[in-house]
């Protein structure tokens, strides 16, 4: 994960959600989560990262974090069954 976003606007984290570089996309994910304020955009995004299935990590896919994202953020509760997502739901995605 990258750690050098928490000066990184907004707008910047939005593109980075479509980026082709999974780990951009999922720190994006990660540090639009961490921050308080949102926008509609950025939801309607992570629910896009839904469908998702491009490999992140060992077993996590991308939208593995945007379903951990949504459900953290209190917009899509996650009623999934994945270990992983749980696994980043419980972690709050802060690492």
């Amino acid at each position: 994960m990258r750690k050098d976003l928490t000066d990184v606007s907004a707008d910047t984290l939005v593109s980075m959600l479509s980026d082709k570089n999974p780990i951009n996309v999922c720190s994006a994910v990660c540090e639009i989560t961490r921050r308080t304020q949102h926008s509609p955009i950025e939801q309607t995004e992570l629910v896009k990262l839904k469908n998702n299935k491009d490999s992140f990590w060992n077993n996590y896919i991308i939208s593995d974090f945007a379903e951990a994202a949504l459900d953290i953020l209190g917009w899509i509760k996650y009623k999934g069954n994945r270990k992983e997502v749980k696994n980043l739901i419980e972690s709050k995605l802060v690492f």
